[in-house]
């Protein structure tokens, strides 16, 4: 679990906290499509979050996140794409945004990209009603969690 996370202890952590520890992630993400429809972005190859998760809820939409090129990715330095994506999810369905991997869009689009992208969705979720979560890992520093606290306004 992230250090900066360590106020709030495990027995302390809940499903509608945005930053999730990333050693809750499957557990969360089974929890949250059971009931409402997620559009999550990941790391994750799609068979191996199905060997990970068992079979996914018709609720979740997942996409790639992976400079492969595949009809089931988007690079992650094509954030108007996931933005575009997200934001029809989150206006026609009323979607949950869960972002995993966001450690990767912060190396490839730097601290200040990253967080203008988090923080946009993050506001179009909380306009329309839908909740918005960040997958946080270990890969995180301080600094980062500090910033990603202050766009979604935990601090």
């Amino acid at each position: 679990m992230v250090l900066s996370l360590r106020r709030r202890s495990p027995e302390e952590w809940s499903e509608d906290y945005p930053l999730v520890p990333y050693d809750r992630f499957a557990p969360f993400l089974r929890s949250k499509a059971a009931k409402k429809p997620i559009f999550l972005v990941t790391r994750f190859h799609p068979p191996y979050l199905e060997k990970l998760l068992g079979p996914l809820s018709s609720n979740v939409i997942s996409v790639w996140l992976s400079n492969v090129s595949s009809p089931i990715s988007v690079g992650p330095r094509e954030l108007y794409r996931l933005e575009s994506m997200a934001l029809d999810n989150i206006r026609k369905r009323g979607t949950d945004v869960v972002l995993e991997g966001v450690e990767y869009l912060f190396l490839e689009n730097g601290d200040v990209g990253a967080l203008r992208f988090i923080g946009k969705l993050h506001d179009e979720a909380v306009i329309h009603g839908s909740g918005f979560y960040v997958v946080v890992s270990d890969a995180f520093s301080e600094r980062q969690i500090a910033m990603l606290k202050g766009t979604l306004g935990l601090l």
